[in-house]
């Protein structure tokens, strides 16, 4: 009985794990889907797809910075990650950055808008602690 159990929630894991996330094929992706990112990024290089439940997450560079856009699979855009060079964070973030964390340096910035709402991703670290921070972009940082 135990050794049935544990094949039960190992598979139960297994499934669960490979459900919500997995590298799509370009022609798996629909028309639609591919139509509407080459329109908002012609000059995208070499998109790699992954499926996220229902919606497509298509992985891409332009001009050298890495851009990730979140699609339904009608085509509308559900979000939109870019990252940016530090300097271009709005001076808030900046400062919150500054006053919060003076001896993180600032490894990786991100603009991400999502359902109308513009935030930023800060990856800071200090020696071997990292932290992973969101802001608006009045600087408030988001939990």
């Amino acid at each position: 009985m135990r050794y049935t159990m544990i094949h039960i929630l190992f598979f139960a894991l297994l499934v669960g794990c490979c459900a919500c996330r997995h590298e799509a094929n370009r022609h798996d992706v629909p028309e639609v889907v591919q139509s509407k990112l080459t329109g908002l990024y012609p000059n995208a290089k070499k998109a790699g797809w992954k499926q996220e439940d229902a919606n497509y997450n298509a992985e891409f560079e332009v001009a050298d910075r890495t851009r990730k856009v979140l699609l339904s699979p009608e085509g509308e855009v559900l979000r939109i990650k870019e990252e940016i060079e530090p300097q271009h964070l709005p001076i808030p973030v900046l400062h919150t950055l500054q006053q919060n964390y003076p001896n993180y340096e600032i490894d990786e910035a991100y603009r991400v808008k999502e359902k109308g709402i513009l935030t930023y991703v800060v990856d800071i670290e200090h020696g071997r602690k990292e932290l992973r921070l969101t802001f608006d972009e009045t600087g408030v940082q988001i939990p």
